[in-house]
This record gives C-alpha cells, structure tokens and sequence, in this order.
C-alpha cells in the first residue's frame, strides 16, 4: 500500500490532468447540446411568429362543433378565422379573427396599427403591393376594394388603412 501510496504523489500531476480533462469534456458536450437544443427551439419559434402556431384547419365543417373541439384532448387551444370576402385582383381575402387566433398568428404590424373600427383595414405588405400598381398606398389613405363575399355579388367597399402588417407566408423572412 505504501509503493501504490508513493506512485499515486508521484504521477499527481497526471491523476490531476486526467480528471480535468473528464471534466472539460463533460462540459464541452453538455454545452454542446444545450446550444443545438437552444438553437432548435429559437428556429421553430421563429417559424412560429414568421406563420404563426397552428394545429389544423376547419373549412365549414358541419360534423365538427366548436364546443366538441374545446372539449376534446387534441387542442389546447381553439381559434377561430373569419373569412367575409375575397379581393377582386388581388389574391387576398378580407376577414378578421378572434382574439385565440390573433395570439397564434403571429401577426406584425410594419407601419400604423392593428385595426379597432369598422371601416379600417389593415394588410399585409405582399397584397398592398399587389394592388398598388398604380398607387402608393400609406397608412391613411382609403382604399377601395372590389370585394367577392362568400356566396355572393361584387360590390366596392372603402376603408381606411391603418396598418401595414408583416407578411405572414413561410417563403418570406
């Protein structure tokens, strides 16, 4: 016991080195997947606000109730989306949200403000520049739009832009 004793104070530098070594490596490896966990969360949050957190779409579903969609263990959380009309030339939709839905979609406000009235709009940047082919259209200036409703006439509507909000598509950044 005294020889093992003697060689243990004679190699105590190495011993020592050994164990800060396994330590370093410990550390560096545990770093390394605590910055790729990092690094995957930051990517699918950002996915989130770039087309916002959802889980599913209902188109008119008659079979499904929004009651049996709270009450069942697949969703956490119900929002709905209120599509009124399309916009004739465009490619876009008119509608609005409730307030679940607006917390999930992420939506961003480039220039002015959400909309708080009837007879204010806000689009997103993509759409406003599609219809501005020979206009400049800033936040408080009316527009009209030529608007399909759902099952329904064409008719002209005049709002008030009051925002112009971030585009919301997954190809944009």
């Amino acid at each position: 016991s005294s020889m093992a004793a003697a060689r243990l104070r004679a190699n105590k530098r190495q011993y020592i080195s050994l164990v800060v070594g396994i330590f370093l490596a410990i550390f560096l490896v545990s770093t390394f997947f605590l910055a790729a966990q990092g690094f995957m969360l930051a990517q699918v949050e950002q996915t989130n606000i770039k087309v916002g957190r959802l889980d599913a779409f209902l188109l008119d579903e008659p079979d499904v109730s929004y009651d049996s969609l709270r009450k069942s263990d697949l969703f956490t959380e119900v929002g709905r989306v209120y599509v009124t009309a399309s916009v004739e030339g465009a490619g876009g939709y008119l509608g609005y949200y409730d307030n679940t839905a607006l917390e999930h979609m992420y939506r961003t406000v480039i220039d002015g403000r959400m909309p708080e009235c009837i007879g204010e709009i806000a689009i997103e940047q993509s759409t406003l520049l599609a219809m501005s082919v020979d206009h400049d259209w800033n936040v408080g200036d009316t527009i009209t739009l030529s608007l399909i409703p759902i099952d329904g006439q064409t008719e002209e509507r005049s709002f008030t832009l009051v925002g112009i909000l971030r585009d919301q598509a997954a190809k944009h950044d």
